[in-house]
């Protein structure tokens, strides 16, 4: 990052457990996926540390899909206003992702509720609090998510190809199966300390039954062979 121009403003989009905060906290511009009170905590505390503010946007799994993090929308005013009073901290709106669909039409319902949701929330004047920023759309659905008011999209498909995407994927799976990172908001592996354990042995050792057993005998010497020759 360092080796870029200053004035790029760098975007965390993607989902951010809470022991990589202070790797981030002061290097972007802001964090598009706060979806709990824990990993907000965090950024202010790492914020408050570096001595910077951080433009935050909540994730809110508008969709309800299990696969997805995200609070529900049902929790987000509760959410936005306990994170409000945390320091080093600005909230500047809401970010959702959308179901993978064939047709953009289908997810236009849950890019007009993340936009509702945010001017209910501006309505309640909560201090620390703008609603002027939706990350929402990706390449397939970003135009219709557009008219209902996003600010950002993804749009990484559309701009590098399909193949870099899925070759971006593939590492990044390929990745989390070697840390066997473990994702859940009641049960952090992030706060358990699991002592290294030693690594099996790449075959089983067999043991011969103590009764089958036989000392082996020396061998009596011979002489050695001698070839007449004349």
């Amino acid at each position: 990052m360092n080796s870029f121009p200053k004035d790029i403003h760098w975007h965390m989009i993607g989902h951010l457990q809470r022991n990589k905060v202070k790797y981030i906290v002061d290097k972007v511009y802001m964090i598009h996926s706060v979806d709990s009170l824990r990993l907000a905590e965090e950024i202010s505390k790492e914020a408050v540390k570096k001595n910077c503010t951080v433009k935050i946007l909540i994730e809110v799994n508008v969709a309800n899909e299990a696969t997805k993090f995200g609070t529900q929308t049902e929790d987000t005013i509760a959410l936005v206003t306990e994170i409000a009073k945390l320091p080093g901290i600005e909230i500047n709106g809401l970010m959702t992702i959308a179901p993978y669909v064939e047709n953009a039409e289908e997810n236009r319902q849950y890019f007009s509720k993340l936009k509702q949701l945010s001017v209910d929330i501006m309505h309640k004047n909560i201090d620390n609090i703008k609603m002027n920023t939706l990350s929402m759309g990706m390449t397939g659905d970003y135009e219709v998510a557009v008219e209902e008011g996003a600010t950002f999209v993804r749009v990484g498909t559309g701009i590098f190809g399909e193949m870099a995407v899925l070759d971006t994927l593939i590492k990044k799976m390929t990745l989390n199966d070697q840390e066997d990172e473990y994702y859940d908001d009641d049960y952090d592996m992030e706060d358990e300390y699991v002592e290294d354990k030693p690594k099996k042995k790449p075959f089983a050792r067999v043991e011969e039954p103590e009764d089958d057993y036989q000392e082996e005998k020396p061998r009596a010497k011979q002489s050695p062979k001698v070839t007449a020759m004349k």
